[in-house]
C-alpha cells in the first residue's frame, strides 16, 4: 500500500520551508475554500477555544494548544490532552 497515492493522490509531498510542514497544495478545489477562508474560520474557532472554561485544563494552562499547520490538510494528527512542555511553548507534539 502506498499512503502517498493512497491518501493524497500522488507520489510525493512538497516540503515548504517556509511554512515548515509538507504540502501538496494551496486550497482544496474538492471544499471550494481557499486558505483565507479557512484561516478566517480557525481564528474564530482559537478565539473561542482561548477562552474556554469548560474542562479542568484552564485552570492550570499557561498557553492554549490549539494547532498548527496546514489547514487545508487533507490528514490531520489529533493527541491527547497538551502535556507540560507543549503548555509551555503552546504547540502540539513538542513533549
Amino acid at each position: 500500500m502506498d499512503i502517498l497515492k493512497d491518501v493524497y493522490g500522488v507520489e510525493f509531498l512538497l516540503f515548504d520551508e517556509k511554512e515548515g510542514h509538507s504540502r501538496v497544495s494551496e486550497n482544496s478545489s474538492e471544499t471550494g475554500y481557499v486558505a483565507e477562508d479557512m484561516n478566517r474560520e480557525m481564528q474564530v474557532l482559537f478565539d473561542k477555544v482561548s477562552v474556554c472554561v469548560e474542562c479542568p485544563l484552564h485552570k492550570t494552562r499557561s498557553n492554549v494548544v490549539f494547532g498548527e499547520g496546514n489547514t487545508d490538510a487533507r490528514l490531520m494528527f489529533i493527541g491527547e490532552g497538551p502535556g507540560a512542555e507543549e503548555d509551555r511553548q503552546g504547540r502540539p507534539f513538542v513533549g
